[in-house]
């Protein structure tokens, strides 16, 4: 390709000014580099190769962004989000994850976020079965009345009382909030 000649590819087609150089992105980067290897690759098949390449990597971060974490549902003031088990300790995901549901729902009312470990254990309604509490690993509540950010891990140790039987032990923690 001559000095100076750039794929437009907002236009898709060759333009000789340098104008829209800045403006062309990582797609127009990608198709001037790889059509200038000289193996016969027209612009139009390199585009699409590309943008193909472009797709399967967004795809593949939305997927593995996802793969972490996700709002089930909620049921009046409780907000039910499912958390990778080998996430559930990282207090930076979990604050981003208080972040992404205020922006969601907003901070004017008081809300509790559930956090599960296991996708199929997060219920659709209350209370919670036995069976999703095993599963309920963390919560997050929120007052905007009192100031109240209180976030506590949920372990199931023997009771003492009892060692036929479990309880819900709490462990408060402080999360990395913005």
């Amino acid at each position: 390709m001559p000095p100076g000649r750039h794929w437009d590819c907002s236009k898709n087609f060759e333009i000789t000014s340098r104008s829209c150089d800045r403006q062309r992105g990582v797609l127009g980067s990608a198709i001037n580099l790889l059509s200038s290897r000289g193996d016969g690759m027209s612009k139009a098949k390199t585009g699409v190769v590309v943008m193909a390449m472009l797709g399967v990597m967004a795809t593949l971060a939305v997927a593995a962004g996802a793969s972490e974490w996700e709002l089930v549902g909620y049921a009046g003031p409780l907000r039910f989000v499912y958390v990778d088990p080998a996430h559930m300790k990282d207090a930076s995901l979990l604050a981003h994850i208080v972040g992404e549901v205020y922006s969601k729902f907003g901070k004017d009312h008081a809300m509790e976020i559930d956090f599960f470990d296991s996708r199929a254990a997060v219920p659709q309604n209350i209370p919670f079965t036995q069976e999703q509490r095993r599963h309920q690993k963390g919560k997050f509540n929120f007052n905007p009345k009192t100031g109240l950010q209180r976030f506590v891990r949920l372990d199931l140790v023997p009771d003492p009382n009892d060692a036929t039987k479990l309880r819900i032990k709490e462990t408060e923690e402080k999360l990395p909030l913005p």
